[in-house]
């Protein structure tokens, strides 16, 4: 089999060629195609990180198709976020296929955290998606059937960031503990430098560990998540606020498994690294501090036994994760790469025997009759992002323009008396 990897943004392009490592050496090979949907998405730099190489084509969805149209590939792998699974479904569907189309499968870039029937709603049109958990499984499957689809498209991997995570190793010394941020989680100024005190006021209880910061996004990183470049502004000034004697906190860079193999303890609120620690056997916690917060995707944390605050954490006895939580959410991805494989193979040949069409958006996007409606209002791209719904940001946007304005003509009429 060969394989299009198609991928968007950077988590998403590193959970591909995860992906791709592991079903080489089930001799399945490939190319990855970065699909650009936003001309800041990601840099040159950044992919070649990443991938270690540069991607065989980077590229707008449409030339992406196009490329697709020429042949030579058996599967397409769609690593993209949910807006951009429905245009390219959508667009795939009426694009006619000479030498007949690939089979598409979908992935996550990490654990759902959150949003999860809009997302397994964006993907269902795929011939395979690919889940990472027993109970996204049921949940899929439970939405599936209420949409009327029963042919069972669906495969539980694990989460693709903890393949091949048995013969994972730690470092000689560990005295890392590690705090994992994400760009919006938490969101604001006052929350992050929440954190950096809890942080600093452990650092100088436990003097023989080094607390760090993992950001998320570096200051020559692209990034689709708003206020992603803050976090580092936010770092410094912390560390510049800190009392004479007072040791500052220190910046880590790496992957997520490399810095795991330091650390004695990892931390975050809701990020994908903490599963990755999990998986390879390293103590975790998932900051409580700011509730079980839906838009923050703790709550996927609920019944895990990690779940704690940062002011009663004791590094020296973290919590422990709760095995039947772990079967139910996490799962064992090492053991099924083969049978991905050999499901994948499977699918293939009978496409080959029996083309299927591939599928529309609907009616898991909504029904055709309101999508033409909202296109026909709003254009293509606001419908199928529905970004038409953000009414409220626009009547805010008015309002400040009109304010600044009228304050602008204030100003100007003082001068024009004088």
């Amino acid at each position: 089999m060969n394989i299009a990897y198609v991928s968007t943004f950077d988590s998403f392009l590193r959970s591909n060629r995860i992906l791709a490592e592991a079903l080489a050496k089930e001799g399945v090979t490939g190319d990855h195609l970065v699909m650009r949907v936003r001309m800041d998405q990601i840099t040159d730099e950044q992919i070649g990180t990443i991938l270690g190489a540069p991607a065989k084509k980077v590229a707008g969805m449409e030339e992406i198709i196009g490329l697709l149209l020429q042949g030579g590939y058996d599967w397409v792998v769609l690593s993209a976020e949910n807006t951009s699974c429905r245009r390219f479904f959508e667009i795939l569907q009426q694009t006619p296929f000479p030498k007949g189309r690939p089979l598409v499968a979908t992935i996550y870039p990490g654990i759902l955290f959150r949003h999860h029937y809009d997302g397994f709603s964006a993907r269902m049109p795929a011939d395979l998606v690919i889940l990472n958990s027993i109970k996204d499984c049921r949940t899929y499957e439970e939405l599936a059937r209420t949409q009327g689809r029963t042919d069972g498209n669906f495969f539980n991997l694990g989460p693709v960031t903890i393949i091949d995570t048995a013969g994972f190793k730690f470092a000689a010394e560990r005295r890392k503990v590690i705090f994992f941020d994400q760009p919006s989680v938490p969101q604001t100024r006052e929350e992050k430098m929440y954190v950096f005190e809890q942080l600093s006021r452990l650092a100088e209880s436990h003097p023989h560990l080094d607390f760090c910061v993992k950001l998320r996004v570096g200051p020559k990183d692209a990034t689709l998540h708003k206020g992603g470049h803050g976090t580092l502004d936010y770092f410094s000034d912390f560390n510049k606020s800190l009392p004479p004697g007072r040791k500052p906190l220190h910046l880590v860079d790496g992957s997520p498994r490399a810095l795991i193999a330091e650390s004695r303890l990892a931390l975050s609120v809701s990020s994908t690294a903490l599963i990755e620690a999990l998986a390879c056997g390293c103590p975790s916690m998932a900051v409580a501090d700011f509730g079980i917060d839906e838009d923050y995707g703790v709550s996927y944390f609920v019944g895990s036994g990690i779940s704690g605050l940062l002011e009663t954490l004791d590094p020296e006895n973290p919590p422990l994760a709760s095995a039947e939580w772990m079967k139910e959410n996490v799962g064992n991805a090492d053991l099924q790469i083969p049978v991905l494989a050999a499901r994948m193979a499977a699918d293939l040949a009978e496409h080959r025997k029996q083309p299927k069409p591939a599928s529309s958006i609907h009616p898991y996007y909504g029904s055709r009759a309101f999508y033409r409606h909202a296109v026909e209002k709003f254009g293509a791209r606001k419908a199928i992002s529905r970004r038409y719904r953000n009414r409220q940001g626009v009547m805010l946007a008015k309002y400040a323009l009109h304010f600044v304005t009228k304050r602008l003509s204030s100003v100007l009429s003082v001068f024009r008396k004088r």
